[in-house]
């Protein structure tokens, strides 16, 4: 069972596991068992740990997600995105998408985690800084100082897809 710990707009009776809706912040805690979604048209988004995938999104504010047990479907028009898979099993789905117009991302993942890593900066704008992808796994990171910078790479032989996307932002690949 869950509990919401903040505003969490209407739960979905239809919807298998958790779903929260509404046009302000949104706090889950505590999620034992299944997947969940959560949508918000303004305020950032927390998930304090979850037994299955999630998935959220905001039209503008941060995400924090906590020890995903499944994967990870991210997305903020306005803020960084920090998140955490807590789930290595090569029998799951540990792909991520984590997409943020204008903001950092940080993603922490399973040192032991089959994976194919693919992230970009786009720098957008006048530049007000230099951009950086960093990362504890072994990836090819190019395009330093310029309008793209990727960072590409398999982890423990390759498997399921981390999609990493911002603009003006960095992006932080750590192991958990």
């Amino acid at each position: 069972m869950h509990r919401a710990a903040r505003r969490s707009g209407r739960p979905d009776a239809g919807c298998s596991g958790w779903r929260r809706c509404g046009s302000g912040g949104i706090a889950i805690e505590g999620i034992a068992n299944g997947s969940g979604r959560a949508e918000t048209s303004g305020g950032g988004i927390s998930v304090a740990g979850s037994g299955g995938p999630v998935v959220v999104e905001t039209a503008g504010g941060a995400i924090r997600i906590a020890k995903a047990r499944g994967y990870i479907e991210a997305q903020t028009a306005g803020g960084g995105i920090d998140a955490e898979l807590a789930l290595a099993d090569p029998a799951a789905d540990t792909h991520c998408t984590l997409e943020a117009a204008g903001g950092d991302l940080v993603i922490r993942l399973p040192a032991e985690l089959a994976a194919t890593v693919d992230a970009e900066i786009r720098v957008e704008g006048w530049r007000h800084r230099d951009y950086r992808i960093e990362t504890d796994f072994p990836l090819e990171v190019s395009g330093l100082g310029t309008d793209r910078i990727t960072a590409q790479g398999t982890l423990n032989g390759g498997g399921d897809l981390i999609k990493l996307r911002t603009s003006n932002g960095d992006i932080r690949i750590r192991k958990r």
